[in-house]
């Protein structure tokens, strides 16, 4: 906004007290005629704003209260993740921990126990946390619904087919979580990751940099064969 220097300097003494009454008028206006008198429409129902929400200082805050209760009752068996899962971790726990390089350090480690653990993607082995077997995987209700929409011969399934299925209820999962689920699985070898130019992606080329804007569908591996005099030779 435009600031006239002329007024600024004249009144200046008594400017930062007029601001800070007409900011604390302006709250009160807006926390009145939205949080006070205005409700939250769902679905067509309509929900008062708790007392907690009202006095938030951010909207993510009144978001989250107000809908925490609808998520738990429409999403019922998404995983309870103690810190927000980001791609950052995602790719952290691909190329540290799923490709088996560096899964016993201690980043690697914490992050499987906030975030893969909560996906029965790691299981303990003694002391340290190590990814799941296929056969233990092979139990996932999740795990079993991706495998039921993989083609068995060996073509591709988009990507946008598996994240829709996982964001239905009663799961809810977004892309993150996704991400997370299948690179669990790819490092079972349960499947690949295929990339626009049809590229496939497996546990061996985990340790390596993914650009995950590249990969567009996930299919099951299909196992190289060889005639007998390939193999001699």
């Amino acid at each position: 906004f435009n600031v006239n220097s002329q007024i600024l300097n004249e009144f200046k003494e008594h400017i930062a007290v007029a601001i800070q009454a007409h900011t604390i008028a302006a709250e009160k206006v807006l926390v009145r005629s939205l949080l006070i008198d205005g409700v939250l429409v769902i679905d067509g129902l309509e929900y008062n704003f708790t007392e907690e929400a009202r006095v938030s200082l951010s909207l993510s805050q009144i978001s989250t209260l107000m809908l925490e209760s609808l998520f738990e009752g429409r999403y019922p068996m998404h995983p309870y993740f103690p810190q927000m899962l980001r791609m950052r971790e995602v790719s952290s726990l691909v190329s540290d921990f799923f490709s088996g390089t560096q899964t016993t350090l201690d980043e690697s480690q914490w992050l499987a126990s906030t975030f893969a653990v909560q996906l029965d993607l790691a299981v303990k082995s003694g002391d340290k946390y190590v990814p799941a077997e296929a056969d233990q995987l092979a139990e996932n209700q999740l795990v079993q619904q991706i495998l039921a929409v993989l083609p068995q011969d060996g073509s591709k399934c988009e990507l946008e087919k598996v994240f829709a299925l996982l964001a239905q209820a009663p799961y809810g999962l977004v892309r993150e979580a996704g991400y997370l689920l299948l690179a669990g699985m790819a490092s079972a070898r349960m499947l690949e990751f295929v990339t626009n130019t049809g590229d496939r992606i497996s546990r061996r080329s985990f340790d390596l940099k993914i650009i995950w804007d590249d990969i567009v569908g996930v299919a099951v591996p299909v196992a190289a064969t060889y005639t007998n005099a390939r193999l001699v030779w």
